[in-house]
């Protein structure tokens, strides 16, 4: 990120849960912890491009935001007792906001000093429930006169005292707040006043667009993002969040290239390559998804207090180890996760998939049973499970999960498929319904285009339990038309085939 989102604290998060009592989540200041280590060497280093020294003492300009007046004077106190000059008043159009914003005794410029105390501020903030918004330097508060230095600095720093980039401070501290509606409002206002600067222009659309992502928006958020590259086409942070988005929207070839650029522009947390590497395993590139999410992987182990998005970058990367049948890797990769975070659904399931390829269906279930029961609203989870309990020869219990899955997810292809499937070829008599498995393996086709070689085969299946072996015969020549499938299943296949054409039904063995 440039200079001048370091200077406006630039906030970047995921939502890991709410703790609505607080103003400041310990989710929150951890990541601000994170964030600060990150962002102040960055701004450093862009001031030492004009001209401030590792010995330079220079006085830091500080500001925190909070939602109680009695907080804010808490604070403070507690900085005034370190003699720094400050005050504390409610921010502009923002009643329900508090701002405490002030100056430092002089500090040495080298990095460790200023890292040092950044942390301090933001622990102070959060004992007082403050969120601490960032910092920022005049040379004129302690070092010798610098007459480009003295530009860059009241270019960047002097219009905070205006509404525009009040507005924009505002949106940050919202989004601490989890408050996305709030700061999207806020980002709203500043542009519609007029931000006569291009890139603080495109750091408003960028944090608005930041703001609809965590709404799980992600056309708006899309849309935003694309607004700020036009205006300032060499912001990374932009890029990244516009490749989240795309990632939820199943653009993934959008996704790869944006998060790519944001690389190639500047610095960026080990979240995007979570997202790239995501978006990479939908696209089949294992090894590369392998190798995008290790990096996150070893970023996030460097890190402070970022057990949840270490665990959720380590079962990623253990789909993609199942996907090319590392089993063992993958399983190691869930436990790692889990003891990170035990109530991670996604590295149960994905830990009960491996276990179920090395054939041990029973742990398999157990995974995926505790999965649903920490997150009993998807369907892919009972998907997964119906799977196993199959394999297991527990039919009823399948078709039990296959209904559920539909039920949360009534556009779930591969449920309607794999309903279908058993429908038409369980051994136990009383569970097996040719016309419905037609229907239900016919839907599973519609929504996927006619396109899912397996989808037909299931079709020829249903429509052989439904005696209409001149269907069964047609759909499951189509399906070895395609050579994929035919390279792998073809001898299954040809031998369901020969049974369709002695009128005879496939029974599971």
């Amino acid at each position: 990120m440039g200079f001048l989102s370091s200077i406006l604290g630039w906030w970047k998060r995921r939502r890991d849960g709410r703790e609505p009592r607080r103003y400041v989540t310990e989710t929150a200041f951890r990541e601000n912890l994170a964030k600060q280590a990150t962002m102040s060497p960055q701004t450093i280093a862009q001031l030492k491009k004009y001209g401030v020294t590792d010995d330079a003492i220079l006085k830091l300009e500080f500001f925190f935001y909070t939602d109680a007046e009695a907080k804010a004077q808490g604070l403070a106190e507690s900085l005034q007792s370190l003699n720094y000059q400050l005050e504390s008043k409610p921010s502009a159009r923002a009643g329900r906001l508090f701002v405490v914003t002030g100056s430092t005794t002089p500090i040495t410029m080298n990095e460790d000093a200023v890292i040092s105390w950044a942390e301090k501020m933001s622990r102070l903030g959060y004992e007082h429930d403050c969120y601490f918004d960032g910092w920022g330097t005049y040379p004129e508060l302690g070092c010798a006169e610098d007459a480009s230095l003295t530009a860059l600095s009241k270019k960047l720093l002097g219009p905070r005292r205006n509404s525009g980039l009040d507005l924009l401070s505002q949106s940050l501290a919202e989004l601490a707040a989890e408050d996305y509606d709030r700061a999207i409002d806020a980002c709203t206002q500043a542009l519609a006043i007029g931000l006569q600067d291009p890139e603080l222009a495109a750091n408003a659309y960028s944090l608005r667009g930041v703001a609809h992502l965590r709404k799980r928006e992600w056309q708006q958020a899309a849309a935003d993002c694309t607004e700020a590259l036009q205006r300032h086409p060499g912001l990374g942070e932009a890029y990244s969040t516009r490749g989240s988005a795309n990632l939820q929207l199943g653009e993934y070839d959008r996704a790869i290239a944006d998060c790519s650029e944001a690389l190639r522009l500047e610095p960026q947390g080990p979240g995007v390559y979570v997202v790239r590497g995501t978006a990479l395993f939908h696209k089949g590139e294992y090894d590369r998804a392998i190798a995008d999410l290790s990096e996150a992987v070893a970023d996030l182990s460097e890190a402070l207090h970022v057990e949840p998005a270490l665990a959720e970058a380590l079962s990623n990367r253990a789909s993609a180890y199942v996907a090319k049948g590392e089993y063992a890797n993958a399983i190691a990769d869930c436990n790692e996760a889990l003891r990170l975070n035990p109530k991670l659904d996604h590295a149960y399931l994905t830990r009960g998939t491996a276990l179920a390829r090395m054939g041990d269906y029973r742990r398999a279930i157990e995974d995926d049973s505790e999965a649903i029961r920490l997150d009993p609203t998807k369907a892919a989870s009972y998907s997964n499970r119906s799977i196993h309990l199959a394999n297991l020869g527990d039919y009823g219990r399948t078709l039990a999960d296959l209904s559920e899955a539909l039920r949360l997810d009534p556009s779930n292809a591969t449920a309607y498929n794999n309903f279908a499937w058993y429908l038409a070829t369980c051994p136990e008599s009383a569970l097996r319904d040719g016309a419905k498995a037609v229907a239900y393996a016919t839907k599973a086709c519609e929504l996927t285009g006619w396109r899912k070689p397996n989808y037909l085969g299931s079709l020829a299946a249903a429509y052989a339990e439904a005696g209409e072996f001149a269907e069964a015969i047609k759909w499951q020549k189509k399906a070895l038309e395609f050579p994929d499938y035919a390279g792998e299943h073809g001898d299954q296949a040809r031998a369901r085939l020969a049974l369709y054409r002695e009128k005879k039904p496939y029974r599971l063995s």
